[in-house]
């Protein structure tokens, strides 16, 4: 096989890796926001800056591996790992981690309720103290002289 068709091949493989990767941090992405509640305008924000961030990586692809040639099978093999990827794997990966990050966060977040138990028990009766001797010195001042 000539050098030229086994450059292109590799090329095109690398292609679809990019496209698997692509896809792979967005599922990432996917895992933090079924985690952590995300506003409408928030999950807006991170698409457009994942995109710019793609669009720059996908163009350094094309520039370090084929001088910046754009080649339709580029596109389509990009294409092709992300439906791949998304088709075998994602469902499951997502699922997993969703599931891993979902009972990790609830972890840490019973922790931390248990560790600051102690400190709301000594702010409520920091709150009482202060309420009482407030009490007291309204109540001297209300009370009419003889």
């Amino acid at each position: 096989m000539s050098e030229s068709i086994i450059k292109e091949a590799v090329f095109s493989l690398h292609c679809i890796s990019v496209g698997v990767l692509i896809t792979f941090v967005y599922d990432l992405l996917r895992v933090c926001r079924n985690c952590i509640r995300h506003s409408r305008i928030l999950i807006s924000v991170e698409d457009f800056l994942f995109w710019v961030v793609c669009a720059i990586f996908i163009f350094l692809v094309l520039y370090c591996e084929n001088d910046g040639i754009l080649r339709w099978y580029c596109i389509a093999g990009a294409v092709v790992g992300m439906e791949l990827y998304r088709k075998l794997f994602s469902p499951y990966i997502v699922h997993f981690m969703s599931t891993i990050l979902g009972k990790a966060i609830h972890l840490v977040t019973w922790i931390l309720k248990k560790l600051a138990f102690p400190f709301r028990m000594l702010l409520v009766g920091i709150r009482r103290f202060t309420m009482k001797v407030c009490h007291f010195f309204t109540k001297k001042e209300k009370e009419p002289d003889s």
